[in-house]
């Protein structure tokens, strides 16, 4: 009586592990019909070679690729408005289209070398007789606001030249100081968008061989 138990027992076991594999491979047929005005849902990994890549944008249904990166340069300086206009024409002709711009830019032109000021031109009157009576001829009282009745003793464009006649004046026992000079003046520079880079930086030392003339990079902003 326990066997024929365990017999049906086991027999029943059976038939419901038959009955799950059955239905796991039956195809699904009362599922609710899709909506044909609803797209599918499809997983990103589903997507395959169809994804849309990030440098294309989608306009009315289709695909464009975006323009390239703008890449803009500015040139110069120019020291006159004659050069500036040389190389506005040498950028048409390239068929780029530059703006001009202008920029008020203190430059340093020289190195003064110069006796302090003294109490008044009287005393610069006689200091430059003792300095004529060393020899020295080259000369002039200055005048400027904050040089008046100083006594220039040359200008000259580099220091190191500057610095002999200091060394040159104290050996016959005139003792000076030396100043940086500055002015004002307009720099001129050509603003243009060049994608393709027309204009290298060879072709700009060809075309301005006596000038500083760079070429640099600038936000096309």
């Amino acid at each position: 009586m326990i066997r024929a138990t365990t017999y049906v027992l086991i027999l029943a076991n059976a038939g419901i592990v038959l009955w799950h594999m059955t239905l796991g491979n039956a195809p699904v047929s009362n599922l609710p019909e899709r909506d044909p005005n609803v797209q599918l849902l499809v997983l990103l990994s589903e997507q395959g070679t169809s994804r849309r890549q990030p440098d294309e944008v989608a306009v009315a249904g289709d695909t464009v690729t975006a323009d390239p990166d703008e890449i803009c340069f500015t040139l110069g300086p120019f020291r006159s408005q004659d050069g500036a206009a040389q190389a506005r024409e040498a950028l048409q002709e390239l068929k780029l289209k530059p703006t001009g711009r202008v920029r008020n830019e203190r430059e340093q032109y020289g190195f003064q070398v110069y006796v302090p000021p003294l109490q008044s031109r009287e005393a610069a009157i006689d200091a430059a007789r003792e300095l004529a009576g060393k020899g020295i001829t080259e000369y002039y009282i200055m005048n400027e606001q904050n040089l008046r009745n100083a006594i220039s003793l040359g200008l000259f464009r580099s220091k190191v030249h500057a610095e002999r006649q200091v060394e040159r004046l104290k050996d016959i026992g005139v003792f000076v100081e030396v100043l940086p000079r500055y002015r004002d003046r307009k720099l001129y520079w050509l603003d243009y968008q060049d994608p393709k880079q027309l204009l290298s930086t060879a072709a700009v030392r060809q075309l301005f061989p006596e000038d500083p003339v760079q070429r640099l990079t600038r936000s096309c902003g």
